[in-house]
């Protein structure tokens, strides 16, 4: 765990948390806080959340801030940080209105508790985010945090969206935001279950209205709309990462997602 004390430098992208910060203080930036050990009072603008091991909350550049530690020897959590710019170009990426939906929040903070297998995950992403070199933050470095923060509202937009969702298709849904399959092939979605194809097709447009496939193009999609807002990357290199070996099909998707080619998206 990290002993360092607030004052010190932190990492720019990514940093763990083992002390108390009993001063209120302001945030500057959008912060993901994930509890990883341990059990906290954090207040957040006068309002108090009683957190534990998997619970993840969000808060805002202006929020107030500050956290009472139940036992100071066995706590850490992580925390993500994004500037406003950056927290506007993921949202709108997910969802129209998204950023706004999550600036509105004054008196409560979005949250939702992972379960173990995602905690995991996201603390072992976060952790490999640490390891870029805060003196010289890569375009790559940047890359990644951006694909967490997708991957964590990916899972929050879809909890708010139906909290009734059976176990498996939160977990395919949860999948489904990860950098690993959004950047895969198609086909790789029928192995997220025990289900054959046409009864997962089946179940999952029940459910949420789509297909599988649909849902897994528009999350390729939106992923290509971010890195070519955000790096330099060609649309061939772009089409590339996200599993197309066909650049004129990952036009024509594009296209019709966007109703914009990907040359014109980049220009705006």
């Amino acid at each position: 765990m990290n002993n360092n004390h607030p004052g010190e430098l932190l990492h720019p992208l990514t940093y763990a948390v083992s002390f108390e910060v009993g001063e209120k203080h302001q945030h500057v930036s959008w912060e993901f806080t994930l509890i990883l050990h341990g059990s906290a009072k954090t207040y957040i603008n006068g309002t108090l959340y009683n957190v534990s091991r998997g619970d993840l909350f969000i808060s805002k550049p202006g929020d107030w801030h500050y956290f009472k530690i139940a036992d100071r020897k066995n706590y850490e959590h992580r925390d993500l940080y994004l500037s406003d710019q950056d927290m506007k170009t993921v949202c709108n990426a997910l969802s129209d209105g998204l950023y706004d939906k999550l600036s509105s929040f004054q008196n409560k903070v979005p949250m939702l508790h992972l379960g173990e297998d995602l905690t995991t995950i996201l603390d072992r992403k976060l952790r490999l985010l640490q390891l870029a070199n805060p003196d010289n933050i890569t375009e790559s470095d940047r890359i990644v945090q951006k694909s967490i923060a997708v991957f964590i509202l990916g899972i929050l937009f879809e909890n708010e969206k139906n909290s009734s969702y059976p176990p498996w298709l939160t977990h395919v849904l949860t999948e489904m935001n990860s950098y690993k399959v959004i950047c895969g092939s198609l086909e790789n979605i029928i192995t997220l279950t025990d289900f054959s194809h046409e009864h997962l097709t089946r179940e999952f447009k029940k459910y949420v209205g789509i297909t599988p496939i649909e849902y897994l193009i528009r999350q390729k999609m939106q992923y290509a709309s971010i890195l070519l807002s955000q790096t330099d990357k060609s649309v061939l290199q772009i089409s590339s990462e996200i599993g197309y070996d066909s650049l004129s099909y990952f036009i024509s998707q594009f296209k019709k997602f966007f109703n914009t080619t990907p040359g014109q998206y980049r220009k705006k």
